[in-house]
């Protein structure tokens, strides 16, 4: 996930202003978060320093009061405002009930949305990290209609070595232009 970061272009936009740092949501609990943590620590991207926010949603009892209930709505609702300042999010797969809403509220931000949960790409992710169990190597599956709907570039070097897919607008239906990263 260091590299996905460091051959991803976020628009000058995206920051407040150069000393900015690059900040990553990583919403969820689960040893990948670990690893991103201590991989990122102290480390920069193009001179910026990378800032990591760990969230975790509410649950919420189906025997809620309305109180309960409008103050689950209100704290979804601040994760989701927290998200879109993110630039990269990493959805756990035990965070992926909270996918759709959270899909919604990134859409129209410069956001990169990464899991490893499988089917992610297919359901409007922009990049699902797969594991190659015969080659014991990371895969990346890059959503090429969610990533033209922002201003990200991903270079070209990490781009050929991805399985890229399009999807139908907001669909699950998913045609694949390659089926696996190259040796």
């Amino acid at each position: 996930t260091f590299n996905l970061i460091k051959f991803t272009t976020w628009p000058e936009s995206s920051f407040e202003d150069s000393t900015s740092p690059l900040v990553v949501g990583m919403i969820g609990e689960g040893p990948l978060i670990d690893v991103f943590q201590a991989a990122v620590a102290g480390r920069k991207i193009k001179g910026r320093a990378i800032q990591v926010r760990l969230v975790k949603y509410p649950t919420l009892a189906s025997n809620a009061t309305e109180q309960q209930r409008k103050d689950y709505r209100a704290a979804v609702n601040r994760i989701h405002a927290d998200m879109r300042q993110c630039h990269m999010v990493y959805v756990s797969p035990e965070s992926m009930s909270e996918w759709a809403s959270l899909r919604q509220a990134v859409e129209n931000h410069d956001v990169l949305v990464i899991s490893n949960t499988p089917g992610f790409a297919k359901s409007q992710g922009t990049v699902e990290l797969k594991l190659n169990n015969k080659r014991k190597r990371l895969m990346l599956c890059i959503n090429m209609t969610v990533l033209e709907r922002t201003q990200l570039k991903i270079r070209s070097q990490l781009m050929s070595l991805a399985q890229i897919i399009r999807t139908p607008e907001k669909s699950n239906t998913v045609s694949a232009t390659k089926s696996e990263v190259p040796p």
